[in-house]
């Protein structure tokens, strides 16, 4: 019975609640998400219609100003509103919005939209359209989301549509032509586009997830392995300490390049769609550096006891970097998301999977090469504080003898 009096044992339960609520706070995000102001591009084209005797008639502006007013009473609201309408002036720049990943999708009113609605009350009715362009690359799951708000959207505009046509129709005594009959159940076609699809081997579009445990483990593996076999060593001289932290970071370098095209090579084996391999494997290597760099400078100051501090940012990170920042509450996307590094890696994969398979310099990469040499510096400089903290010791030793 003397186990029971061990304090480790006494304090066994503390770190059992303590380890259950810490990786229970990670899976908060994934209960309920709730998406928030997903950016959509609203565009008008419609040119409008005049007809005999009457005014003219832009049923595209009635569209705008009734999403207008719908936007401003969300913003009135507690609520924030899942869609954020973003007017944009034509199809071409909202596609060229969506390349740059500023869009999860748009909604699109054609240049004869209202002159085809005009149409349904002749002997010769053309069915309007409404176009649907939904962009998956930028988040499988917001996409998704988007998509079927966009198609409740145009539901809607349908309805209205149809409405008027039945209001008109009224009017004219209630004669319809075989070809009107056949538009009144649904007069206003959907059309849906999906640009930068995630296709069919990209593990539902989250291939750029997918590689970053493999990639953040390895690292820390690595700048582990390395300082222990720094710390070992016992340096003669500040000079030959500066010369192995440059070699580690030496090493470091080409541990990067076998891990980013190690991994890639990998995952084109398994069968992953690989755009670009040199430039994704540039980019993998890239991004193990990074990380490579932040770990061993952590290890340079405090030692190997900041090992829990990346392996909590792993646990946490995992399941917001599947999520898009719109679908997380302002907690985990201002104080968490915001803050990890391996964002940066999904974000230049997401790029280079599904957008642009071009090696380039853009946010994740410029990010990353500033952590890169941020963590290069602090791993130099702290080769001269271990060396001073020696000299302030050894000199206390002189003062006391």
């Amino acid at each position: 019975m003397s186990i029971l009096r061990s304090k480790w044992v006494v304090l066994s339960p503390v770190m059992v609640a303590i380890v259950v609520l810490i990786f229970s706070l990670v899976l908060v995000p994934t209960v309920h998400p709730k998406p928030q102001k997903l950016p959509v591009a609203f565009v008008n084209e419609d040119e409008g219609v005049q007809l005999p005797n009457q005014p003219p008639i832009n049923m595209g502006k009635n569209i705008e100003q009734a999403i207008q007013n719908m936007a401003k009473s969300n913003a009135a609201g507690k609520d924030q509103p899942p869609i954020d309408w973003m007017q944009v002036d034509s199809e071409n720049k909202a596609k060229k919005g969506m390349d740059k990943q500023h869009y999860y999708g748009a909604l699109i009113i054609p240049k004869d939209f209202s002159k085809k609605v005009a149409s349904l009350q002749t002997p010769r009715p053309s069915a309007p359209k409404v176009k649907i362009v939904v962009n998956q690359g930028m988040n499988a799951a917001a996409s998704a989301i988007v998509q079927q708000i966009l198609n409740q959207a145009a539901d809607h505009i349908n309805a209205n549509v149809r409405q008027q046509l039945l209001q008109a129709m009224a009017k004219k005594g209630g004669m319809v032509t075989v070809e009107q009959a056949a538009l009144l159940a649904s007069p206003v076609e959907k059309e849906t586009a999906v640009i930068h699809a995630v296709g069919t081997h990209s593990a539902n579009g989250n291939a750029p997830v997918s590689f970053v445990q493999p990639i953040w483990m390895a690292s820390l593996a690595a700048a582990a392995l390395l300082h222990l076999a720094m710390d070992r060593r016992a340096f003669a001289h500040r000079r030959e300490k500066l010369a192995a932290q440059v070699m580690k970071t030496v090493v470091g370098l080409l541990l990067a390049l076998i891990a980013g095209f190690g991994l890639i090579g990998m995952a084109d084996a398994i069968g992953f769609h690989i755009p670009s391999f040199i430039d994704m494997a540039l980019f993998v290597s890239l991004a193990f550096f990074s990380f490579f760099a932040i770990e061993s400078a952590v290890f340079g100051w405090i030692g190997l006891k900041g090992i829990p501090i990346f392996i909590l940012l792993l646990f946490f990170g995992a399941p917001l970097l599947s999520m898009a920042p719109e679908l997380m509450t302002s907690f985990y996307r201002d104080w968490v998301y915001s803050w990890l590094p391996q964002r940066f890696m999904v974000e230049g994969l997401r790029e280079l999977f599904f957008f642009d398979p071009t090696f380039q310099w853009n946010e994740p990469v410029s990010v990353l090469c500033w952590l890169a040499f941020v963590g290069v510096v602090l791993v130099i400089v702290s080769a001269f504080k271990k060396r001073m903290v020696q000299e302030s010791e050894e000199s206390g030793k002189l003062v006391t003898s």
